[in-house]
């Protein structure tokens, strides 16, 4: 099954992917003498990431300094984000979202990516998934605000597919005669 994102699930993965793209930039920069050739956008996102990463940086962890170590938790962490946008409703992604935001998250666990204009765009749309006609200076009354206006997430339209179909095929081959339970 091909699950179809929203216009504003795809405006985030991309703010997801251009952040994943300065983050990987910004470990080769640091370290220019190590072999980031495995180190690209595309192995990010895929399943063997993290053996990758192991293989390439695990024999030279102790030499690496505390920025490419945190550039390395960033690529976890964002990594981690774009896995959630599908997996998760709208509210607990922007949960997650404005927890990484929060001015002591971006100091302590983050590289600077926080304050990227690709973070504040994923912020203001992950904001625009859960509360209606946001516009970046009505950002933060939207926090207090309750006119939400949730976007529905696609999983549940494919799930309701599914049971229509079930349904349909129940009824096509239950015996006559028989009363059919309410699937």
């Amino acid at each position: 099954l091909h699950m179809e994102m929203t216009q504003k699930m795809k405006a985030i993965q991309t703010s997801i992917l251009e952040l994943i793209a300065f983050t990987v930039k910004e470990v080769k920069r640091l370290n220019p003498h190590l072999d980031t050739s495995q180190l690209t956008v595309e192995n990010t996102i895929s399943k063997s990431f993290h053996k990758i990463l192991q293989q390439e940086l695990n024999p030279i962890w102790h030499q690496l300094s505390g920025k490419t170590k945190q550039l390395i938790s960033d690529l976890k962490t964002l990594r981690s984000l774009m896995i959630y946008l599908t997996q998760y409703d709208c509210i607990t992604f922007y949960t997650l979202v404005c927890a990484l935001r929060t001015a002591e998250s971006a100091m302590k666990s983050s590289s600077g990516w926080v304050l990227l204009d690709s973070a504040e765009a994923l912020y203001l749309t992950a904001t625009q998934r859960v509360f209606s006609a946001v516009e970046p200076s009505a950002a933060k009354k939207a926090k207090t605000s309750k006119d939400h206006d949730l976007e529905e997430n696609p999983k549940w339209d494919i799930i309701s597919e599914i049971l229509e179909e079930i349904r349909a095929e129940i009824k096509e081959y239950a015996p006559e005669g028989e009363k059919m339970e309410k699937v």
